[in-house]
């Protein structure tokens, strides 16, 4: 029996039942997840080559629900979301050293989308951006949220202008955003809060003031071009989802002083880790305001360390279960009324569900965790410091 036990694909289920009276309002529920010594990254149980890029399996849709896809890229970032309202956002699109637009067509195509509703681009490094301009030759987009920064490739002012910056690669991807807005789609910019709103869901974003722009040009250092990505939350049934691009401790500080408390309600579902597990960024006072229970990070082969020991160890301090697109490929994450699955190509997948209701002046919360089991064989930690 205790072999049946150590084998099996669950590592625990743990039911709570909590009943409590009010008057009016529902009462958020606190679960913690079991300890971090039992939250590690969810890998590959065979050698299938974990430093394989573009690891694609994509699973049909069902109509009205939620879809996240962490599209595996390589080493950048990729996200693509079809709302419940059948809308659709793509969030990034780049890889390095090499474009991998193959990936994102690959994702368009299997959705059979025509024309993408949004499309947010967090910051202009090549590893963000770089497939982009290729997407955009194929697909048109009614809606774009941008940096406040327009390019400016020229050897001779271009780490001199403010409010500029030095990217042949987003020089280009640019040059194809002005040709769709001349064809009439909306052009707007990452500056302070906005939102998109839709049927029962809303996507908050939350950026730098429109100043926090005009310092910024091709000498910028990277850690201030990071700094640009909004921090957005998705939330939708009961259920949030943060977004962070590339953010370091820069804009975590600055989101935590000046939005958390008075803005949103704290705790996510889902972290998407910012700056691929960079060590500068997912500080540990960001981590305890999201408190997230799942962390999906957008990394590929690199030099850089990346995810980091130091980021992956404060995840897994307040319980986090962590994938990557390195490790895992294509990891998705769908959404059907209050249940969750995320589901990676390679691994096991994350079942939550929520379920809030309130009847007779009582309410009756329950949330239900199965936590794929991950022995210390099955896991592996990076090793290499960043760069």
């Amino acid at each position: 029996m205790k072999k049946l036990f150590k084998t099996s694909i669950y590592l625990v289920f743990i039911l709570l039942f909590v009943f409590t009276f009010t008057a009016c309002n529902l009462q958020s529920v606190q679960n913690p997840l079991p300890s971090p010594n039992d939250q590690q990254v969810i890998v590959p149980k065979e050698n299938n080559g974990s430093t394989t890029q573009d690891i694609q399996k994509f699973t049909a849709y069902q109509q009205g629900s939620l879809r996240i896809d962490f599209i595996d890229i390589g080493q950048g970032d990729c996200i693509f979301i079809i709302f419940p309202d059948n809308k659709s956002m793509l969030i990034d699109g780049g890889s390095t050293p090499f474009a991998n637009s193959s990936a994102i067509v690959e994702c368009l195509n299997f959705y059979q989308i025509k024309q993408i509703d949004y499309l947010m681009l967090t910051h202009p490094h090549a590893d963000h951006c770089n497939s982009l301009t290729a997407i955009l030759k194929k697909y048109s987009v009614k809606e774009f949220f941008l940096p406040l920064l327009l390019p400016s490739y020229s050897k001779a002012n271009a780490r001199k202008l403010k409010g500029h910056y030095d990217n042949k690669t987003y020089y280009k991807f640019y040059q194809e955003v002005e040709k769709q807005v001349e064809k009439g789609a909306v052009l707007n910019y990452n500056v302070g809060i906005f939102s998109i709103i839709g049927e029962n869901y809303s996507f908050d974003f939350y950026c730098y003031e429109a100043e926090a722009y005009q310092e910024i040009s091709g000498a910028s250092s990277n850690n201030k071009v990071n700094a640009l990505s909004p921090i957005g939350f998705l939330f939708y049934n009961e259920i949030r989802y943060c977004f962070t691009g590339d953010s370091n401790v820069e804009n975590e500080t600055y989101f935590l002083s000046n939005y958390t408390l008075a803005d949103i309600a704290s705790e996510s579902f889902l972290l998407k880790v910012a700056h691929h597990g960079s060590k500068t960024s997912s500080t540990a006072e960001f981590l305890s305001v999201i408190n997230p229970k799942v962390g999906v990070i957008c990394v590929g082969a690199n030099i850089y360390g990346h995810p980091t020991n130091e980021a992956l160890g404060r995840l897994y301090n307040i319980g986090a279960t962590v994938y990557n697109t390195r490790d895992n490929g294509l990891i998705t994450v769908s959404q059907i009324a209050n249940e969750v699955t995320v589901a990676p190509v390679i691994g096991e997948s994350y079942y939550f569900f929520v379920e809030i209701f309130s009847q007779n002046m009582r309410t009756f919360s329950m949330l239900l965790y199965i936590i794929p089991h991950c022995s210390k064989k099955d896991c592996s930690i990076a090793t290499d410091k960043e760069a």
